[in-house]
C-alpha cells in the first residue's frame, strides 16, 4: 500500500513523517504540507446531483490545502487508476476542523470527491480544532521534552483551545507572548513541538478521539 497524505501546515507534516513508519510498517508514504488550509470555494449552481453544476474558484490565491484539493483529487484519481492490480494507493486528507461544522465540512469534502472521475480511494481525517489536540492527547509525551509551566491535563478537544493551551503550558509567556512574535514564529514553534514531542507519543494510549480515528484508519489500511 502507498499512502499520500496532504496536510495544511508544516508542523503536521513533521508529525506524520515521524510517527508514520511505526504505524504503516512496510507500506510507503508521501507527506505534503501546505502553508494554510485555504478554502474549498465550491458553488452549486443547481439543486441536482452534486456532480452537476459544481464549479471551483480559480485565482492567484489558490495556494492552501483546500484551495488545491479539487485539482489534486482529480489528478490522483487518474494516477491511481493506472496502477496495476499488485499496487494500491490511498489519498488521506488531514485537516483542522477549526470553527467549521463537522457534518457540513465532511459533506463538502465528499461533494468534491464525488466530482472526480475516476475517484481516488480517499479518507478524510479531521483534527478537532487543530493538530495540537493530538499532542494534548498524550501529556506524557509533552512532559518528556518540555517543563510544564502551567498545569496541563487532557480536556475535551471539542470545547477547549488547543495550540493556545499547549503554548500556555510550555512556552515562556504563553500563547500571548508567542502570538506577539507573529505568524511566522508561531508556525516555526509548532514545527518544533512536532519534531520534539512526536517521537515520545504512544498512539495506543492517546486520548484524542480525532487522533485515534486517524491512527486506526491508517493502521487498518496498512493491514496491521
Amino acid at each position: 500500500m502507498h499512502f499520500v497524505f496532504h496536510l495544511e501546515d508544516p508542523s503536521g507534516e513533521k508529525l506524520l513523517e515521524c510517527i508514520l513508519p511505526n504505524i504503516i510498517g512496510d507500506s510507503t508514504f508521501q507527506v505534503i504540507g501546505y502553508r494554510g488550509a485555504g478554502s474549498l470555494h465550491l458553488k452549486k449552481l443547481n439543486m441536482g446531483s452534486p456532480r452537476k453544476g459544481l464549479t471551483f474558484a480559480r485565482g492567484a490565491w489558490k495556494r492552501g490545502l483546500l484551495d488545491e484539493l479539487p485539482g489534486k483529487l482529480r489528478a490522483y484519481g487518474k494516477e491511481f487508476a493506472t496502477y496495476g492490480p499488485d499496487f494500491s494507493a490511498v489519498f488521506i486528507l488531514v485537516c483542522d476542523l477549526d470553527d467549521k461544522n463537522y457534518d457540513e465540512f465532511i459533506a463538502e469534502l465528499n461533494t468534491v470527491l464525488d466530482a472526480c472521475n475516476p475517484k481516488p480511494v480517499t479518507h478524510f481525517c479531521i483534527a478537532i480544532k487543530e493538530t495540537e489536540a493530538w499532542f494534548l492527547g498524550d501529556i506524557t509525551a509533552i512532559q518528556s521534552e518540555y517543563r510544564i509551566l502551567k498545569p496541563l491535563a487532557y480536556k475535551d478537544e471539542l470545547v477547549y483551545g488547543t495550540w493556545e493551551r499547549l503554548a500556555d503550558a510550555i512556552y515562556p509567556g504563553g500563547s500571548v507572548a508567542l502570538n506577539a512574535k507573529g505568524y511566522s514564529e508561531v508556525g516555526k514553534t509548532k514545527s518544533e513541538w512536532a519534531q520534539k514531542i512526536t517521537p515520545h507519543m504512544n498512539p495506543e494510549l492517546n486520548q484524542s478521539p480525532s487522533f485515534l480515528h486517524f491512527y486506526n484508519t491508517v493502521k487498518t489500511l496498512a493491514g496491521r
